[in-house]
């Protein structure tokens, strides 16, 4: 099957903007594995600071917005 929007199980883009904050990690993720330093440069473009300044801060904004956040 041919990975595209299509096989997605709810049609609506907008169904997988929810978690962006994740790219980030991710990269870090890639870059502490071995991807190299390029990961690393790139998971810093991508930090959220409205995610993670109050996060830092012992303070979740993530209330509403993911099934996991308290």
């Amino acid at each position: 099957m041919e990975q595209g929007k299509d096989w997605r199980p709810n049609k609506d883009q907008s169904w997988t903007w929810d978690e962006s904050y994740t790219i980030s990690e991710n990269l870090f993720l890639a870059y502490q594995r071995g991807a190299g330093e390029r990961y690393r440069e790139l998971g810093r473009q991508y930090l959220d600071d409205e995610y993670y300044d109050p996060l830092a801060e012992g303070r979740s904004v993530l209330a509403g917005r993911h099934a996991t956040a308290t």
